[in-house]
């Protein structure tokens, strides 16, 4: 016995709608690029007054960052856990390379 395949072809009846719907996706295509862009950005567009973001060194510990940043008069403790609760971290996550917000306003 023999399968049989059917081959269904799609037929575009209207060229109109089919435009439509291609230049539809490129313009949602490019929406979400944007959005997507703009979420990396996010470190840049905190850079003001209130926030200064620093790149961790090797051999670098939070207790180091937070002194060297920290306003004269915070308690050492409060700058660390302000810098962990700002980026979400704990001490040990520390790595070379990566970017941390410092909040200038609670240190």
């Amino acid at each position: 016995m023999k399968s049989s395949t059917v081959r269904r072809h799609t037929v575009i009846k209207s060229k109109g709608r089919f435009v439509t719907f291609v230049v539809f996706m490129v313009i949602m295509l490019a929406g979400i690029m944007t959005f997507a862009m703009n979420m990396t950005s996010s470190v840049d567009a905190i850079e003001d007054s209130n926030f200064k973001t620093v790149e961790v060194g090797y051999g670098d510990t939070l207790w180091d960052i937070a002194a060297v940043n920290k306003s004269e008069g915070t308690d050492i403790r409060q700058a660390v856990y302000a810098i962990c609760d700002e980026n979400d971290i704990c001490a040990s996550d520390l790595q070379p390379g990566m970017k941390i917000v410092i909040p200038m306003d609670r240190i």
